[in-house]
């Protein structure tokens, strides 16, 4: 070892504070979890037919609260932004 040089030690005590001062310094937002999703699909016939103008609904089982979709030309629905609580998802019917 030359004549200027140190040698480091570091103790186990010591790692695991570091570890732990970084693990504290993660912000929250790293950490959190997605709160909404979403359902899209398409409504189709028997024979594999796009179906436009059906009305779609979802229904929120915890709050019965519901939400309700159109489907386009190509027989596609969206419904962003949905909770994450159970949801299901149910056919009304074709719209005039």
């Amino acid at each position: 070892m030359s004549a200027g040089a140190r040698r480091w030690t570091v103790s186990l005590p010591c790692l695991l504070s570091a570890a732990l001062v970084l693990v504290c310094a993660v912000p929250n937002g790293v950490l959190a979890q997605v709160l909404y999703g979403s359902i899209l699909g398409d409504v189709k016939d028997a024979s594999g037919a796009s179906m436009p103008g059906v009305a779609v609904v979802v229904t929120n089982k915890n709050t019965s609260l519901t939400r309700e979709a159109v489907t386009d030309q190509a027989g596609r629905f969206n419904f962003p932004d949905l909770s994450q609580r159970q949801t299901t998802a149910s056919e009304m019917g074709q719209i005039s």
